[in-house]
């Protein structure tokens, strides 16, 4: 999940999928309550549609649906039920009398807020959540003096937290974009931004990493091809039909990476995968990704090959050397006749 944070609505989207599930979690505890009671009201039965919802647009959420759709959807139902809920609580303070507090509140407050601010501009968010602090406090003033004590003393306090998170939250808006976007800014720093894979600068970093011992794993193989003729499907198609041509193949082959390998786009249409294995096993990695490539059928230009170079780290290596032992490699794979992989076999060969 946290891999794949490529700008501020991804963070907006994670951060959604956690708060989410809190709420229903807090609405959830309360319906189990009314059925241990018995207590089947009007407001058991809307909370039971309302917690559809919550679930309905986790789900929206998790599946990376429209992100702004999910927002304004998951808005209106914070606010109505938050108001909701309220308005039963007071209205069930009269009716019952005794000490009633509005204990459930101090969860549901901070939610309300936070997730106000989260999904709008902090000018729209401080208009927003000062209309739901007035539309809160309007009918606890129209039943004031029905209320014991002890509810009056917990309203009071309802207010007036609602009005610090506010503050706070408002304060906090402009921190947590700016972090967000730093973090994003940083991230597409070392990504391609055509086909959104690691790029030179990251692989760099990674096999200078390695080379100053700073990687678990001591075994290292790199894996470096290009497309062949690739000239030919700009100059026969369109620089945007090459475009999704170098899109489908960094997804292809991502598709076949396991967590401990790392791929990047080098540049144009050159790519390269770095695998902490040894060389005889970098090979036949190699050669999977070939037959990969050369089996798929890609719009408009139909199938198209790779050249492949494998090589492996060895003492005393520098990443210039293991970089020009690779490229080699790769050179000689299209020297004999491109579309095949060039490097150790298990046999040596």
């Amino acid at each position: 999940m946290f891999k794949n944070i490529n700008d501020l609505n991804d963070w907006k989207r994670i951060i959604y999928l956690f708060i989410i599930p809190g709420v229903f979690i807090v609405a959830a505890t309360k319906l189990f309550i009314q059925v241990v009671q018995q207590d089947y009201t009007v407001e058991f039965y809307v909370s039971i549609i309302f917690c559809c919802f919550f679930v309905a647009g986790w789900f929206m959420t998790y599946r990376n649906w429209k992100l702004k759709v999910v927002e304004y959807l998951m808005f209106t139902l914070f606010f109505i039920y938050y108001l909701f809920t309220l308005i039963i609580e007071i209205v069930n303070s009269i009716d019952l009398g005794g000490n009633q507090t509005l204990s459930t509140f101090i969860i549901w407050t901070p939610l309300v807020i936070m997730f106000i601010f989260m999904s709008m501009e902090k000018k729209w968010a401080l208009l927003t959540s000062a209309n739901l602090l007035i539309l809160s406090i309007v009918p606890g003033l129209m039943v004031y003096g029905k209320l014991t004590t002890e509810f009056k003393d917990s309203l009071i306090q309802l207010y007036i937290s609602t009005a610090v998170y506010i503050v706070v939250f408002s304060f906090a808006h402009r921190l947590i974009q700016a972090h967000a976007e730093v973090d994003v800014m940083r991230r597409q720093f070392y990504l391609d931004s055509l086909t959104q894979v690691a790029n030179r600068y990251q692989i760099d970093e990674w096999m200078t990493s390695f080379i100053d011992g700073k990687w678990e794993d001591r075994e290292l193989s790199i894996i470096f091809f290009d497309i062949d003729y690739f000239k030919n499907v700009n100059d026969t198609y369109g620089h945007k039909v090459g475009d999704d041509v170098l899109r489908e193949v960094a997804r292809l082959v991502k598709s076949e990476m396991t967590e401990d390998h790392y791929f990047g786009r080098w540049g144009g249409e050159e790519f390269m995968v770095l695998a902490p294995v040894l060389e005889c096993e970098a090979f036949h990695v190699a050669e999977r990704l070939r037959k990969v490539i050369e089996d798929h059928n890609f719009d408009e230009v139909g199938n198209i090959t790779a050249s492949f170079g494998v090589t492996g780290y060895v003492a005393e290596d520098t990443v210039d050397t293991i970089l020009v032992r690779a490229d080699k490699r790769l050179y000689s794979s299209k020297e004999d006749g491109r579309n095949r992989v060039t490097g150790r076999t298990l046999s040596g060969i």
